[in-house]
């Protein structure tokens, strides 16, 4: 079956009269001397667009070139709909697209997945040295206001006044404890210690060496030489920069979420460093720099570091219970050989704490 029609290459505004030839599951184009000069695949041929009565009928042959043919009246779709089962889609369906885009999908998923675990840590792990002391203690203060109002907000205390407990005798002893600790590090921080009145069992560390500890971990804690390793411990998060690293990577992750979503203003990024505190944990690795620098801290002020061991041990065995001691667990995440490790570097040692001093940091909250 020849039908005459009109052929464009696609490259020049030029049309040539052309003759259709319909084979068996093909489309051949002849010109005028009856050479071929192209042939299309019968299920390649698709409608540019619907032609109304009487009017041309322009085909394609698929959806990625640019050559037209243009046959004269629609009447000619008469022979041409038995041959091309695909005449009447003008537009490329869904499969023609799933391949490229569950191939660039997963591409882009797997970049922000590197950039958020590879890429921001260790720029993050860079950045916290460089960061000065005062802009980290600019940061800390924001952070500590913060995750003081949300555990006000948990307690359903909103009297900003009680949050911080003010014992002097305490407050001082606290103070005393943290500054003999801090002395056998190789180069002076600068430390906030304050006790918050909350019955949960945990302590934080933020940037610029601000240490919060809970009232709930006071009464946890069965000894003095307890309070005193989680603080050594805290102290250590604070030597290594710990807590500037995990801010810079919240940040970071955040910032990269607001630019995916088109959030990208700085505020959401500083309001949710309070909650991303309450419910981050270290790595293992910094749990294990903290530790073992707890250990050397409570070795040189002669002080027993097993008593850490003993505490972490006491928290992981009420692992399932209904108790707020999971608190310092989920943020804190134990591991097999911690208690192990810190028992074989440490040293027998002197009390940390007089029972006086004891009796004053515990009645701090009251």
């Amino acid at each position: 079956m020849d039908v005459p029609a009109t052929y464009n290459d696609g490259r020049t505004a030029q049309s040539r009269p052309v003759i259709l030839r319909i084979e068996a599951g093909a489309l051949v184009i002849l010109d005028s001397e009856g050479a071929a000069v192209d042939r299309w695949p019968a299920a390649d041929v698709h409608l540019v667009d619907r032609p109304g009565r009487g009017q041309p009928v322009r085909l394609r042959c698929g959806f990625d070139r640019d050559d037209r043919l243009t046959l004269a009246d629609d009447q000619d779709l008469d022979g041409l709909d038995r041959h091309c089962p695909g005449l009447w889609q003008t537009t490329p369906g869904w499969s023609r697209y799933w391949r490229p885009v569950l191939v660039w999908g997963a591409a882009a998923a797997v970049s922000v997945v590197l950039v958020v675990t590879v890429v921001i840590p260790r720029l993050a792990q860079e950045f916290a040295f460089a960061i000065p002391a005062a802009l980290q203690q600019r940061i800390g203060e924001q952070t500590a206001e913060q995750v003081l109002r949300l555990l006000a907000a948990i307690n359903r205390n909103q009297d900003d006044t009680n949050r911080v407990c003010a014992g002097q005798a305490g407050q001082a002893a606290l103070d005393a404890l943290a500054a003999r600790l801090a002395g056998g590090l190789d180069e002076p921080v600068a430390l906030r210690v304050r006790v918050v009145d909350t019955g949960m069992v945990n302590a934080f560390t933020l940037p610029g060496g601000h240490i919060l500890v809970l009232r709930g971990l006071l009464d946890f804690a069965g000894n003095g030489d307890e309070v005193a390793a989680v603080l050594a411990h805290e102290i250590g998060h604070v030597a290594r920069h710990h807590p500037i690293k995990v801010a810079i990577e919240m940040a970071g992750t955040s910032l990269l979420i607001g630019l995916l979503i088109g959030d990208v203003g700085g505020g959401t990024v500083i309001a949710g460093l309070g909650q991303m505190v309450l419910t981050s944990a270290y790595t293992q690795e910094a749990e294990r720099e903290a530790d073992a620098i707890a250990t050397e801290l409570m070795n040189a002020a002669g002080y027993d570091a097993r008593h850490l061991g003993a505490f972490l041990e006491r928290v992981e065995a009420r692992e399932g219970e209904p108790s707020d001691a999971l608190a310092f667990f989920s943020t804190h995440p134990p591991s097999a050989d911690r208690a192990h490790t810190i028992r074989t570097n440490a040293r027998r040692g002197a009390p940390a704490l007089t029972d006086a001093e004891w009796t004053a940091i515990r009645a701090m909250c009251a």
